[in-house]
């Protein structure tokens, strides 16, 4: 209809730019005119032709129209040519707004690919602001020391240097685990809770008792470590959310650990048995392990604790 009724195209010229046998440009324009009230539908509805329409000259409507995957009634042609008179930047706006909702076919983008953006407006990207980096934390200086020694029972470096062990009186210097402080049972605590702080008490009294004794040999260092790790595993039930809970503990373990790695190194370098050398230098390894394990596990809470 457009091609022959308005731009007075042969039938055989419009079926040429339409792709179509002649024979069914002849029949399509024999047709009965649509229905006013189907005009009246298609001239509101976002057509494909309006828009075409609102940003090309009058003479390429028709061509911009034979892009649309089908006819434009006459009634939207004539409201496409209408449109004309408005301002071209404002429908501009429009047809570039409806485009990007996804509300035309591939016709309407052909049609619009030659259009730019109105005078005096840029397009160019908003800048992207630029983050400064973090500064990566400055590398920890490490303990220097022989950490693999070549001799069972030689001295190993301590990771924590500022918990150092007393000369004397450890009860003194480790209130939690020599039960002079004792763990309190509240009364908000369920069973569970109850019986751990129960252990937790035991372990305790049994390290007071055990730190009381005069004579120490090698039951008692194995039974001291026995008792500390029960202790850490108590602990680590406990609270096993609040890490900041365990850590005093654990580093009055860590403290009870180098007091008796002090005095068995004692006991071997001033032993005069040969005989009893060796099982002094077993006990003096055992109990050298077993602060290494308790300054790892130390290590450990204290990193979840600053996160």
């Amino acid at each position: 209809m457009v091609l022959c009724d308005l731009e007075g195209l042969t039938h055989a010229d419009a079926a040429k730019a339409l792709g179509w046998p002649v024979g069914t440009v002849s029949g399509r324009s024999a047709a009965p005119a649509p229905a006013p009230r189907a005009l009246a539908r298609a001239a509101w509805r976002p057509s494909a032709a309006a828009l075409p329409a609102a940003v090309c000259p009058a003479r390429l409507i028709p061509n911009a129209l034979s892009l649309t995957t089908r006819a434009a009634p006459p009634a939207v042609v004539t409201l496409a040519e209408g449109a004309l008179a408005v301002n071209v930047t404002a429908w501009k706006y429009v047809a570039v707004w409806v485009i990007s909702a996804g509300a035309v076919g591939t016709g309407v983008a052909l049609a619009l690919g030659t259009g730019g953006p109105p005078a005096g407006r840029t397009d160019a990207p908003a800048a992207v602001p630029v983050v400064a980096r973090n500064e990566p934390p400055a590398k920890e200086k490490p303990i220097e020391g022989d950490w693999t020694p070549k001799e069972l029972g030689s001295p190993v470096p301590t990771a924590f240097p500022n918990l150092k062990a007393p000369d004397d009186n450890l009860a003194e210097a480790c209130p939690l685990i020599s039960g002079k402080k004792p763990i309190a049972v509240a009364d908000t605590d369920a069973t569970a809770q109850r019986l751990l702080k129960a252990r937790i008490n035991q372990y305790g009294l049994l390290l007071a008792r055990l730190m009381s004794f005069a004579y120490k040999n090698d039951t008692y260092y194995r039974e001291q470590i026995q008792c500390q790790t029960e202790l850490i595993g108590a602990l680590t039930e406990l609270w096993p959310n609040e890490v900041d809970k365990r850590i005093p503990w654990l580093e009055e373990l860590l403290i009870s650990t180098k007091f008796n790695e002090n005095l068995v190194r004692q006991t071997v370098k001033e032993s005069r048995d040969p005989r009893a050398s060796p099982v002094n230098v077993l006990t003096l390894a055992a109990l050298t392990r077993h602060r290494l394990w308790v300054e790892s596990t130390l290590l450990l809470w204290k990193a979840k604790a600053a996160k």
